[in-house]
């Protein structure tokens, strides 16, 4: 791969990975400026943030056209953070000529552009326009470069499959999580339920004393009252 102001995204990498929570996402920009998003990825240390994005960028097969893409960084309210854009071409090597002779350079008066996606944007005019200029080959290499795509393709291929299941596995660890706070949820409600019915068993027992005590003052208040108008008779 060949890219073109690599540099920004490694150094939005660089500041995400000293944040906590959020995520990374590539988008491919078409030319109506329209994003399509390519991966996504939470964020984590440094090498596992670029290794992702490599991996990402091949999954784009951006080829001899080159693709533009735009790396993104969210916070963990899913709010952007920052954003670069920048450009990919394939990989494209001079191929030597069989019987000993120097790499061709050209191919009919249009010259390969040496020095990466830099010159090839300056040879362009200067504009990100990811395109660069075709390379010739000879029949012979033509197949050594068709083995050596198709191992990329499965290299690719692979680092998908990978990347899904680094995925899979972030959203099942989400998963415990909340599974986990949940659980710790439901131990502080049962908690509070067993010091609420501890109170009530004591607000039970001193309302059945207070009614024990009103039940004697009760009798004690009839008893005198019988009292009173067996005097108030024998008067």
């Amino acid at each position: 791969m060949r890219y073109q102001d690599l540099e920004a995204a490694e150094d939005l990498l660089k500041e995400a990975a000293d944040v906590d929570s959020g995520r990374l996402t590539l988008a491919r920009v078409g030319e109506d400026r329209r994003e399509s998003q390519v991966a996504s990825q939470p964020l984590s240390s440094f090498a596992e943030m670029q290794e992702w994005l490599h991996g990402a960028v091949a999954r784009t097969k951006p080829g001899e056209d080159g693709v533009k893409l735009r790396l993104r960084w969210w916070d963990g309210d899913n709010r952007s953070v920052r954003g670069v854009t920048f450009c990919v071409w394939g990989e494209r090597e001079a191929i030597p000529v069989h019987g000993g002779q120097q790499p061709m350079e050209h191919d009919a008066g249009v010259p390969v552009v040496r020095g990466g996606a830099e010159a090839v944007s300056q040879a362009l005019g200067g504009g990100m326009t990811c395109s660069a200029p075709p390379v010739a080959t000879c029949p012979s290499c033509m197949m050594l470069q068709a083995g050596l795509l198709a191992a990329r393709i499965e290299v690719a291929q692979l680092g998908q499959q990978r990347r899904r299941a680094e995925d899979r596995l972030w959203r099942a660890e989400q998963d415990a999580g909340r599974v986990r706070e949940a659980e710790e949820r439901a131990r502080r409600v049962e908690e509070q339920n067993r010091a609420l019915k501890r109170e009530l068993g004591q607000y039970e027992r001193a309302l059945a004393r207070v009614n024990r005590e009103n039940e004697r003052k009760s009798e004690i208040i009839r008893t005198a009252r019988v009292v009173a108008d067996y005097v108030n008779n024998r008067v």
